[in-house]
């Protein structure tokens, strides 16, 4: 996760990723990403907790189920609390 004791799990399936942040004592969140959809939740920071609003603008899953090799690409707007605003891309790579 890039935050020591927290471990994230992620969930997806062909349209869809769902990715959750957990960990004792520490900022925990959750994020569904499914194109076309809006998502709201809070997200859980070391000074707070603050809205944050998801738009999926793609959801592109190239992994071989089989294999259990691939990449998973997201692509989304995302609100801070209305405050800042930006677009952004996950690309998950499994090896």
């Amino acid at each position: 996760s890039g935050m020591e004791g927290l471990r994230t799990t992620l969930r997806f399936n062909d349209k869809s990723l769902r990715m959750k942040r957990t960990g004792k004592n520490g900022p925990q969140s959750e994020l569904y990403f499914e194109e076309g959809r809006r998502f709201m939740s809070t997200y859980d920071t070391p000074d707070g907790y603050m809205g944050i609003e998801v738009l999926t603008t793609a959801v592109r899953n190239l992994v071989d189920k089989e294999a259990g090799k691939g990449r998973l690409d997201v692509e989304y707007d995302v609100s801070l609390d209305g405050m800042a605003e930006g677009r952004n891309r996950i690309t998950i790579d499994l090896m």
